[in-house]
């Protein structure tokens, strides 16, 4: 199965990808995507990604400046996020590309 979910948690200091353990971050977990992109497989309502419209089958481009080619880009900027309050994200949804702030 290709959905990875994907948690930080701060442990002494350091921040450690938590795949399996849920998505209580962003609220939303991905798969591989059309072509070289990241879509989202679910989306927790209530969620910051809830409440922002993000939904299953949106195709993630970016998260902040950083372009999502695969699964690895999404852990690696999920994981550089700690400390940020908000996070600047780039949704595709059909032929229609539009860009969330999301609260962390």
């Amino acid at each position: 199965d290709d959905l990875v979910v994907v948690q930080v948690r701060q442990v002494e200091g350091v921040a450690h990808a938590a795949e399996d353990l849920g998505y209580e971050m962003l609220g939303f977990n991905v798969k591989p995507g059309p072509g070289r992109h990241v879509s989202v497989a679910k989306v927790r309502p209530g969620s910051p990604a809830y409440q922002t419209g993000i939904r299953a089958g949106d195709v993630l481009l970016r998260l902040d400046s950083r372009v999502l080619y695969s699964l690895d880009d999404f852990r690696e900027t999920v994981l550089n996020m700690r400390g940020q309050a908000s996070i600047l994200a780039e949704i595709q949804r059909g032929n229609f590309i539009y860009r969330v702030v999301l609260d962390v």
